[in-house]
């Protein structure tokens, strides 16, 4: 079903009981569990690390704060000017992302003006348009360019003005440059400290450090390493294939990695189970994403995540209490699923708002604190339990169907040690060479140029990301891969080497294929030939329907032709090639008939089913549009209501 389908939860309960819809209901992930009862993820245990600011530091956070308003001020009073007013708040981003970071920016705000005095630069607005909504969520390099150049605009109309201003940012760079050079920096030391307790607790462990900031991330980088760590990077400005290559490195051969947003995309990096947000995003709900890095299926160890604040500032201010809402709104729920769902149990708050109100100063931190002042009481928490589906789902779903479901999807899996027998053929076959390890792992020791050319096509690397150079440690078993998550990579379906050597398979051999193997029948009652067929059905759309395998045993002496299950082949032995030549087209034609009428059979089966999914939506879509009419109606009743007296429009 469709987010929001349902207008009501009533509609939901009742599309559950009456098993119109047992399966699709959103569930949150810490409620998964597995047919035993287990949970699917391990506990996920967040930690506020607040701190302040020392003498120097706060003086430097007043002083670009006092500096930040007068200009965003000045800016919103100017119609022409007001996308300049919120770009400015880069800077107040970049203040509490680092001292390292605000330094960087007011140099080049800096320079950017004594080039205009100069004449050596103009001032246009920039071609990307200024949108603090997706601050850090939208990495590419054009936006971290755009963003330079937004925040070195300046509201400044003469040459007196643009003077002001430059003596104004020289004083703040020294002051930033002082910070830096004495190692003072509170936030640094709080961090080296984290880091080390976490060393001390679980030595050698892995730890992935998220910043907002790629000036950060440079500058933490150097420092992480000065402290004896070994370290790595990855942000926005990589490609997708280094981004795979820096997920590879710090997998195998670093402790930390420090990231931006670009983590975020396409990388796996549930082998870490240890997070520090040295800085958080200014929208929350980007927090999530951030933890979903590494608080994953497939995740093994707790997961610890420390969240660095400084709780003297104002940004830091509106964070620590969201925090402590959020914690109280938790222990109340007895769930950590508030952090996956923050905008939904902080109800018409725009938090992305606030924290732009606070960097600011647009309103007092009064106003703003009181706006999360949320009474968290027994009717509170009965909406955020309604809102979410709590016990929906568990009170309705049959787990006894699911788990006989699971039990048939896993005899008809395709094992292990097949895969496994075939891709050794293969990658031989294709002159590859591997050994067996003696903790039973395989070890590829070299991969041919054929499978390694497949591998370096773009559209190659879109589906199933970069090969490896090396593969010392292998399985085809995914409940060791995900047991073992250091493991360098599981040559089993999904993965580049694995996809490449199918590839070469389907591009070198397929018509040896077509040509058909021979197989023994270690009972004896079989002596015919088994034609595979791949059906699939399509909509009027276009779009795939459904997809499913057929096979059908012909038995030449009789001409008789049957439906056979796929999975005969693992009753099977192997056997030698026969003497005689085999006219496969023949055989097809014979079983085509029959091919035919199955297709026609699980069309019909879709059909069928497709037909009573759009009599439910039809039976539970026409009532949500009439209740939203019907609130639309109301509002609209209202809002003339308000008219005819006279009220004031608010919106």
């Amino acid at each position: 079903m469709e987010p929001g389908f349902f207008a009501t939860s009533e509609m939901l309960r009742e599309s559950i009981i009456n098993k119109d819809n047992p399966l699709f209901i959103r569930r949150m992930k810490e409620d998964l569990k597995d047919f035993e009862g287990r949970p699917l993820f391990l506990p996920r245990y967040v930690k506020t690390v607040g701190f302040r600011l020392s003498d120097e530091e706060k003086k430097l956070y007043n002083d670009v704060s006092r500096y930040v308003s007068e200009q965003y001020n000045r800016a919103l009073w100017n119609e022409r000017r007001r996308g300049i007013a919120f770009a400015l708040v880069i800077l107040q981003r970049r203040l509490a992302s680092s001292t390292y970071a605000i330094l960087k920016s007011l140099e080049r705000r800096k320079r950017r003006l004594e080039d205009i005095i100069e004449g050596l630069s103009e001032q246009p607005l920039p071609t990307v348009p200024f949108d603090d909504r997706r601050s850090g969520g939208d990495e590419r390099q054009d936006r971290w360019k755009a963003e330079e150049l937004w925040e070195t605009l300046s509201v400044a109309e003469n040459r007196q003005e643009l003077d002001s201003e430059i003596k104004t940012l020289g004083e703040l760079i020294e002051q930033a440059k002082a910070i830096i050079q004495k190692e003072s920096e509170v936030k640094v030391s709080q961090l080296r400290k984290t880091m080390g307790e976490l060393n001390s607790k679980f030595p050698g462990t892995k730890i992935l450090i998220f910043t907002e900031s790629k000036d950060t991330l440079d500058y933490l980088e150097k420092k992480i390493r000065s402290w004896g760590y070994s370290v790595n990077v990855i942000h926005g400005g990589m490609g997708l294939e280094e981004r795979v290559e820096a997920e590879r490195v710090f997998k195998n051969e670093t402790q930390v990695m420090v990231a931006t947003e670009a983590a975020g995309e396409g990388i796996n990096l549930q082998f870490c189970n240890l997070m520090i947000n040295y800085d958080l995003p200014w929208n929350p709900n980007r927090l999530e994403q951030r933890m979903g890095r590494i608080h994953r299926y497939g995740q093994t160890k707790e997961v610890f995540v420390f969240n660095l604040i400084a709780t003297d500032t104002r940004e830091g201010q509106v964070l620590s209490k969201l925090f402590d809402k959020l914690e109280e709104i938790k222990n109340a729920l007895q769930s950590e699923k508030v952090f996956d769902v923050i905008s939904e149990v902080l109800y018409g708050k725009n938090l992305s708002q606030l924290m732009l109100e606070a960097a600011a100063s647009a309103r007092s931190m009064d106003e703003i604190l009181k706006e999360l002042d949320i009474k968290v009481d027994e009717d509170y928490i009965r909406r955020v339990r309604e809102d979410l589906g709590e016990s929906l789902a568990t009170r309705y779903i049959d787990y006894t169907r699911l788990r006989e479901m699971a039990e048939k999807a896993r005899e008809n899996r395709l094992i292990p040690e097949y895969t496994e027998s075939f891709f050794k053929k293969a990658f031989e076959k294709a002159g590859g060479k591997y050994h067996e390890r003696k903790d039973r792992f395989l070890a590829i020791e070299s991969i041919p140029f054929e499978i390694r050319q497949i591998a370096e096509d773009d559209s190659f690397k879109k589906r199933f990301g970069a090969m490896m150079r090396s593969y010392p440690k292998v399985t085809f078993d995914k409940d060791i891969g995900f047991k073992n998550p250091l493991i360098p990579s599981s040559s089993r379906s999904g993965t580049p080497l694995f996809e490449a050597v199918l590839e070469w398979v389907d591009k070198t051999i397929s018509p040896d294929l077509k040509k058909g193997s021979v197989f023994i029948d270690p009972e004896g009652k079989l002596d015919g030939y088994i034609v595979f067929f791949e059906g699939e059905v399509r909509d009027g759309t276009g779009a795939v329907a459904g997809k499913s395998l057929f096979a059908y045993y012909y038995e030449p002496h009789s001409g008789d032709v049957k439906s056979i299950s796929p999975t005969i082949m693992w009753d099977l032995a192997d056997g030698k090639p026969l003497g005689e030549v085999v006219d496969v087209e023949i055989i097809k034609q014979k079983v085509l008939p029959k091919v035919l009428a199955g297709l026609k059979e699980y069309k019909e089966k879709l059909t069928a089913e497709r037909q009573k999914q759009g009599e439910i939506k039809r039976k539970y879509g026409i009532r949500s549009l009439v209740k939203l009419i019907m609130d639309l109606d109301g509002e609209l009743i209202e809002l003339n209501a308000r008219k005819e007296r006279g009220e004031e429009r608010r919106w």
